[in-house]
């Protein structure tokens, strides 16, 4: 049983025996106090090494040097799992050595690919855990903890997100919150179209037999495979505007400082190929020029992706 579910069980059962708990006021993350990591600035992801050691068969060590990203097309959101050592049953929101600690450890290393988000929350204490556990149950407030995280990403949204793909990332109590945001925040809203995935470690993501979805996340479904992830829509790239259709030679995508990039080409052969409706022939990878080239292979492209023109299967890079 992971620690998220014997949280759970345990919820459950103080909720018979555990004194009241005054109600908080909600935290304020516009204040960056309120973030253990954050984009351009100095904290918990930014300023620990990410350098490697390989240690040879012979025992030879070579220090590998790992970069931090300067210009990522994605974020990623984090929510921490159980660690606090604080007395009551909620944690206070002071971030203390085992936050910056397990940050380092588990999410830091992230922001090799992503900008990284990660709030500080109230969540349920270790400290609480071990007396319900003994059987001298203290008081908590399930609610607290969920309600801070879903502030924290309502801030994100509104703030900091401006349209680019995000990754959520979760272990144990973090893991467990984190689904229940996508249940309550991100399913049926335009936000489901920007997830990429989100891992949800030391938790249970319960679904139908012999289906991927539809118990605990009804339109999420689960991975069955390392590169499962929702695709980017093949329209647009952070900082792009969307790509227009043309009836000329081309089709661009536009950047804020006015850089254009081809979309897909047209050329004799695009008029003898054959292509599906509102397809054109194409021989390079039509939305993402960053991306490298399909080789060699000659694909029909649209502005709702690209397909092959033997099956009219999606293609992706």
């Amino acid at each position: 049983m992971t620690t998220a579910n014997i949280i759970a069980v345990v919820v459950a059962a103080a909720a018979q025996s555990a004194p009241a708990v005054p109600v908080a006021a909600p935290n304020d993350y516009a204040l960056e106090q309120n973030w253990l990591c954050r984009p351009a600035r100095r904290d918990a992801c930014s300023t620990p090494s990410l350098d490697v050691t390989e240690v040879a068969p012979d025992g030879t060590r070579i220090v590998r040097a790992v970069k931090r990203a300067t210009a990522s097309e994605a974020d990623c959101f984090y929510v921490y799992p159980t660690l606090s050592y604080d007395a009551g049953g909620n944690s206070d929101m002071i971030a203390n050595d085992e936050e910056h600690r397990v940050v380092e450890a588990q999410f830091a290393r992230f922001s090799t690919v992503c900008r990284t988000f990660a709030p500080i929350y109230r969540q349920s204490t270790l400290s609480w855990l071990r007396s319900n556990m003994t059987g001298n149950p203290i008081p908590m407030d399930p609610e607290l903890r969920y309600n801070d995280v879903r502030d924290a990403w309502r801030q994100y949204m509104a703030a900091d997100n401006k349209g680019r793909p995000f990754v959520l990332v979760g272990h144990s109590q973090g893991a467990g919150l984190l689904k229940r945001l996508i249940a309550e925040e991100i399913e049926g809203k335009p936000a489901a179209a920007k997830m990429l995935s989100a891992m949800l470690a030391g938790t249970n993501v319960a679904v139908p037999k012999g289906k991927d979805q539809g118990a605990d996340l009804k339109q999420t479904p689960v991975c069955r495979s390392a590169g499962q992830t929702r695709p980017t829509p093949r329209s647009w790239r952070p900082g792009w505007r969307r790509c227009s259709r043309a009836s000329s030679a081309r089709c661009s995508m536009t950047s804020a400082g006015g850089a254009t990039a081809r979309c897909w080409s047209t050329s004799a052969a695009s008029r003898t190929t054959s292509c599906r409706p509102g397809y054109r022939y194409a021989a390079a990878s039509p939305w993402w020029p960053a991306w490298p080239v399909w080789p060699g292979r000659r694909v029909c492209c649209a502005e709702r992706g690209c397909v092959s023109p033997a099956s009219g299967r999606p293609l992706r890079p």
